[in-house]
């Protein structure tokens, strides 16, 4: 059984205007704002505003194409519409590990493409 979020959100995705939406968007962004890589197939648009009254509310505003991984890791550090995670600690957290690895990866470092 679908929660009343999950059905919303299912009748969403199944309209010829999310779908439209959705393909303008891939097309006009063409890559993952967090990697730098192009769109992949079966790429999400993610939604920025986690209302669920304003889920159908399509706009390049409210909305952003990601990679799964990137989405992935967007709720990971941010959470979801139900629990909100602390993420500006949480990405403290994690750039003190990064920097703690780059002393031990320095030489590595020379081969590793960055964004554009």
């Amino acid at each position: 059984i679908m929660s009343k979020n999950s059905q919303i959100k299912d009748k969403v995705r199944k309209s010829k205007e999310w779908k439209e939406f959705r393909e303008n968007l891939i097309e006009e962004q063409k890559t993952d704002p967090i990697t730098g890589k192009k769109l992949a197939r079966g790429c999400n648009c993610h939604h920025l505003d986690l209302d669920i009254e304003h889920y159908d509310q399509f706009n390049n505003e409210r909305q952003v194409m990601l990679n799964r991984q990137s989405h992935e890791v967007v709720h990971f550090f941010y959470g979801d519409e139900r629990h909100k995670k602390d993420w500006r600690s949480m990405i403290e957290g994690l750039i003190e590990v990064l920097e703690r690895m780059d002393k031990y990866n320095n030489d590595i470092n020379n081969n590793v493409k960055g964004r554009k």
